[in-house]
């Protein structure tokens, strides 16, 4: 017989599962590898906590890997399908699947407002529909700092911040629109390095190396 329980972390993470009256054991992965930062305070803040108390409440939480085990763009979709059951990754990787996970990466309200305002609840609403999942929490919020990289000194503007009219800037789809109202051209690329390939843009676009955690989810049963 199955009882529902509900954990909490001090940090104010909670998350809630069904566990029989033996060990359950849930499959955690991360889109990025263990040495990443985001990774290690998911580690420091989640996944240990919880598995330190796995005598007392009954749940075993297995870590699989990132994306040396699959790859970040189809992590979501392993989720979905019930191949992992917790996951840690930008929402930005999923963004086809769960459109409104764009608003992860640019909103400027707190989890906590989310949840008095509503629109945790629709964002939860968006989450199951996409790839049948729960947000469990939103770790570290308002950790991140957007810097743009160039090898000139930009134009100044009181608008925008900066004036990058026919710039090329290498950056995630999350912030193309962003860039655009600068005037940039964003360039895709699936990888980013604190120096840009020159060759191709002059600029580039992305969090500090201490950035906004993303959100974790949990595959709806």
């Amino acid at each position: 017989m199955f009882t529902k329980h509900t954990l909490s972390l001090a940090a104010g993470l909670a998350f809630t599962f069904a566990a029989s009256a033996q060990a359950e054991t849930l499959r955690v992965a991360t889109c990025f590898n263990v040495k990443h930062d985001q990774v290690a305070a998911f580690f420091a803040t989640f996944l240990k906590p919880l598995q330190e108390m796995s005598e007392k409440t009954g749940l075993k939480l297995n870590y699989i890997g990132g994306p040396e085990i699959t790859p970040q763009q189809k992590q979501a979709s392993a989720l979905a399908r019930g191949l992992t059951d917790i996951l840690n990754c930008p929402s930005a990787y999923y963004q086809t699947q769960v459109p409104a996970a764009r608003v992860a990466g640019v909103n400027n309200v707190s989890p906590a407002e989310l949840r008095k305002n509503g629109g945790y609840d629709l964002l939860q609403e968006a989450w199951a529909k996409g790839i049948n999942a729960k947000i469990l929490g939103w770790g570290h919020w308002e950790a991140s700092t957007f810097f743009i990289y160039t090898n000139f000194e930009p134009k100044q503007s009181k608008t925008t911040g900066l004036d990058l009219k026919g710039i090329k800037m290498r950056s995630t789809g999350l912030y193309n629109s962003f860039l655009k109202k600068m005037g940039a051209t964003p360039s895709p690329s699936r990888r980013r390095t604190s120096t840009p390939h020159w060759s191709v843009a002059w600029s580039t676009g992305w969090p500090g190396r201490k950035a906004r955690s993303p959100p974790m989810v949990g595959r709806n049963t």
